[in-house]
């Protein structure tokens, strides 16, 4: 599991600029209509299992209070592995075919909104602008008007599909990591279903 987690989290690592600045956020929370995983206190754990969970079992709700986020994953809170190391909070959940990671780094607040787009893409350079990556897929997409970016890239026999996000002063990333060869077209109801479930509560983009 630390193996899996140090190779999604390249880009999480990246984000070393913090830039000052305040804004109040929205409070509202979302209503979790499945099992929540309710997280507050992150310990790390090597925990191995015997049997993974698959795409096709049960899918809870993790909610993390202190981030306002809320994320679907394929399985239950004891198939969930949790760290952080140099600022960054990481959650990831191995199936048998793939692994699904959220990242959560504290950056601050950007006082132009526009800066973020540099920002995002700069961070996307140092995480995958190494020759043996191989960009699939690269959009610039908005959540909730704010800047955003979506990646589908392969690296060394991993297919990997992200979205990166700077919201509420803080870098979010959502990444599903599958083996090239396990990758099929009809495995991509899953990563669609990960990725979209993403949930923070955010305030209105500065104009």
């Amino acid at each position: 599991m630390v193996l899996r987690v140090v190779l999604s989290t390249a880009i999480v690592l990246a984000a070393m600029l913090p830039v000052a600045g305040q804004r109040s956020t929205s409070t509202s929370k979302r209503a979790a209509k499945i099992k929540p995983i309710r997280v507050t206190v992150v310990v790390k754990s090597d925990t191995a299992w015997s049997v993974q969970p698959k795409e096709t079992d049960v899918w809870s709700d993790f909610i993390l209070k202190e981030d306002e986020l809320a994320l679907l994953f394929p399985g239950t809170a004891k198939d969930l592995s949790t760290d952080v190391e140099g600022g960054v909070k990481t959650y990831a959940l191995s199936t048998a075919r793939a692994m699904y990671m959220l990242a959560v780094r504290d950056i601050g607040e950007f006082v132009d909104p526009r800066e973020i787009d540099t920002y995002l893409d700069g961070r996307i350079l140092a995480a995958f602008g190494q020759p043996t990556v191989k960009f699939v897929e690269k959009q610039n997409i908005s959540y909730a008007g704010h800047s955003a970016r979506q990646l589908v890239v392969i690296d060394k026999g991993k297919r990997m599909s992200t979205r990166i996000y700077v919201l509420n002063g803080k870098l979010f990333i959502t990444l599903v990591s599958i083996n090239t060869k396990d990758y099929s077209l009809d495995f991509e109801k899953w990563i669609v279903k990960f990725l979209n479930s993403f949930s923070v509560d955010v305030g209105s983009p500065k104009a």
